[in-house]
């Protein structure tokens, strides 16, 4: 979709971090209804960017077709995340035998419920299985690996 407005000349992520988030989304969803960049502009909340900078990084030519484009992907990402909040549900409840386990991996920072229970299953939660911390570090998503060539 960010592709699509920024065919159109719409530069948001130029100046949002996360174009996904709660401004950003509220200031598109005003470009595809049909505002204008000044009404987009008050949704921005706490945006960090100017707000002549982010006026100008709305301006664009915003077609209808690039309206229809957008609002269908918007619409697919949306059935999307609400597939994937219909799994999380059923996922949380089967953990619950392992809701200590669960607590624990959410002393770590950056780690959310969802992150701890696809731990808790690729993992497992019987250490000893590992030997030893660089074992457990070295299998599977737990962290990036770096090869370097002799």
């Amino acid at each position: 979709m960010l592709e699509v407005l920024s065919d159109a000349g719409i530069r948001i992520t130029a100046v949002v971090s996360d174009a996904r988030g709660v401004a950003a989304t509220a200031i598109i969803d005003c470009l595809l209804a049909g505002g204008t960049p000044e009404q987009g502009l008050t949704h921005a909340g706490r945006l960090q960017a100017a707000p002549e900078t982010l006026l100008a990084s709305l301006r664009g030519e915003l077609s209808a077709e690039h309206r229809f484009v957008a609002q269908t992907i918007r619409h697919h990402i949306h059935y999307l995340d609400a597939r994937l909040a219909d799994l999380e549900g059923p996922l949380l409840e089967a953990l619950q035998p392992h809701e200590a386990a669960m607590q624990f991996l959410l002393t770590i920072p950056g780690i959310d419920r969802l992150a701890a229970a696809k731990s808790i299953i690729e993992i497992g939660i019987d250490m000893a299985a590992f030997g030893t911390a660089g074992r457990l570090c070295k299998g599977p998503a737990c962290v990036p690996a770096m090869k370097r060539a002799p």
